[in-house]
């Protein structure tokens, strides 16, 4: 299981890119990079995956130098999807309430 910082930064870039524009080549390259998180995580391979998460960041509009003037559109919904999985796996479970007889 993914935790801590490296958790943290999958669920804040994961959250982000619903508002990125980007190239169908791009989001095709970011699905896959997700669909990689979420087999990292679930073979609890944490080195793997914030690889990973830092190739994703890397296409953070932020971080991401335009090369063309087309800015492309916004996030299909199989990368949606396949992010809310990723996000969902990472929930952190509610906390048990002390419940004394």
């Amino acid at each position: 299981m993914l935790d801590g910082e490296p958790a943290a930064d999958a669920r804040a870039v994961l959250g982000d890119l619903r508002s990125w524009l980007m190239t169908h080549d791009n989001w095709t390259r970011i699905t896959a990079l997700i669909h990689q998180l979420a087999h990292h995580i679930a073979t609890n391979d944490t080195a793997a995956a914030e690889q990973v998460i830092a190739e994703l960041e890397s296409y953070s509009p932020l971080r991401l130098t335009r090369i063309t003037h087309d800015d492309g559109g916004s996030a299909p919904p199989e990368t949606l999807e396949a992010s809310a999985e990723v996000v969902e796996s990472l929930r952190e479970d509610p906390p048990t309430p002390n419940v004394v007889p």
